[in-house]
């Protein structure tokens, strides 16, 4: 499939955590009890959709509902970690974290509706967007790591 090799290598890239010892008890609390679980459940729901967009096909409508359908759990995720009221001194890193995986989410909702469509075009495009949007959450998950981390 056009460019759904570069967009699946970033979903199935494994997560780089840079967790550097333990900050305030707080910190090790959230870190333990939301930050880890949440990466976890990220990389599995990456997991799903990378195995679905190997076998996508530009221009089935059936690919597109599975993969639309994968994306549900990331947006559950989303929401959650946007709901979590993290210490103080990692406020902006989770804010950032949480916006970048509704980024994601959307992202590849909107390569589905791509990919439906069959046009190569329409599929490129979504496809960088999708990349950069994986690209920011990535970024933004190194630097939550490293706010809780110490």
């Amino acid at each position: 499939m056009i460019g759904a090799g570069q967009l699946l290598a970033l979903l199935v890239l494994p997560a780089v955590v840079v967790l550097a010892g333990c900050g305030g008890d707080q910190l090790k609390t959230f870190r333990e009890q939301h930050v880890r679980p949440i990466e976890r459940r990220v990389d599995q729901e990456r997991a799903q959709l990378a195995a679905l967009l190997q076998g996508a096909h530009p221009g089935s409508r059936r690919d597109a509902r599975a993969l639309r359908a994968a994306v549900v759990p990331l947006e559950a995720t989303a929401a959650k970690v946007a709901a979590l009221s993290p210490p103080d001194s990692v406020t902006a890193e989770h804010r950032a974290y949480a916006a970048a995986l509704k980024g994601v989410a959307r992202e590849m909702r909107r390569f589905a509706g791509a990919l439906a469509t069959g046009s190569t075009s329409t599929i490129r495009r979504e496809v960088a967007r999708s990349r950069d949007a994986i690209g920011a959450m990535q970024s933004a998950q190194i630097a939550l790591d490293k706010a809780v981390g110490g």
